[in-house]
């Protein structure tokens, strides 16, 4: 026994076991039935220590539990200092799949993760193209690929008409925008409540002082199979009388064919500001 020990958590008397500074050596616990390449517990005279089962640590003086056959058992902060390896670390393979639950997870295998996961989810919609109107006679959306999207949204933003009274119409093409049909029974619209020679998203539309143009989404479904293409279309605008109108409406080419182009324009005048957006969405 000895006084003035300062190591760890000691300040005062210590009981010592000591051995010679001779490299390797150290203290072994074992049973009878132990060679002397075998033990419960060893420590060298550096401080390496080998311990054959689990280690229970932190769980306070009445702890009556007893370790596991191997592991550590930690209650409380765990702070390490250096790098965690081995299997305690997901792999690539199990931080993309996300679903282990009993592995430590890297910045790196952490980055990963997002990526893998946002490839098949926040990515499944894609900005396509983006129409900013000034004075435009039409906005043409050629920016389809049928093989890769099922289904295509536009967003609307203050689609604003250059003369009042006029009206938003879309057509859609299947030449990739080289015609547009236009015939009186090219389209079957809730709005016309039969043929017409397009989708009418707005009527005698606003165009003066604080009457700010169409806003809302134009979803446009089966673009990509050989049946008749279907728009849903849901917005505002504000009347030529000064009215907010709300716009529930729905159509679809009468025609069993692809659709591979879409254009707005004005019944007349031009598209004089705003922005349209295109986006797909990707096939599942």
């Amino acid at each position: 026994m000895g006084t003035t020990y300062t190591h760890g958590g000691l300040s005062d008397y210590a009981m010592t076991f000591q051995m010679d500074n001779t490299a390797n050596r150290g203290w072994w616990w074992g049973t009878t039935t132990h060679s002397n390449a075998q033990a419960a517990m060893s420590l060298t005279n550096a401080g390496l220590a080998s311990i054959a089962g689990g280690v229970r640590i932190g769980f306070g003086i009445s702890d009556t539990t007893s370790p596991g056959a191997t592991g550590l058992s930690i209650n409380g902060d765990l702070a390490i200092s250096g790098a965690v390896s081995g299997d305690a670390i997901a792999t690539q393979s199990e931080a993309e799949t996300g679903t282990n639950n009993d592995q430590l997870m890297t910045p790196l295998r952490t980055a990963q993760a997002i990526t893998s996961q946002s490839s098949g989810s926040a990515s499944a919609m894609t900005r396509l193209a983006t129409a900013s109107l000034a004075g435009d006679t039409t906005a043409d959306f050629t920016a389809f690929d049928n093989a890769t999207y099922e289904t295509y949204m536009f967003i609307l933003s203050n689609v604003v008409l250059d003369i009042d009274l006029a009206e938003l119409y879309i057509r859609t093409s299947t030449d990739g925008g080289a015609t547009f049909d236009g015939t009186t029974t090219s389209y079957i619209t809730s709005e016309a409540s039969g043929t017409a020679a397009f989708f009418e998203l707005s009527n005698n539309q606003g165009s003066t002082s604080g009457e700010d143009g169409w806003s809302g989404t134009v979803w446009v479904y089966g673009a990509g199979t050989i049946e008749r293409t279907r728009l849903k279309y849901d917005g505002f605008y504000i009347s030529s009388s000064g009215s907010p109108v709300n716009v529930n409406r729905s159509g679809e080419r009468d025609a069993a064919t692809d659709t591979d182009a879409l254009r707005f324009y004005a019944s007349s005048g031009t598209l004089e500001s705003g922005t349209i957006t295109m986006y797909g969405i990707r096939n599942s």
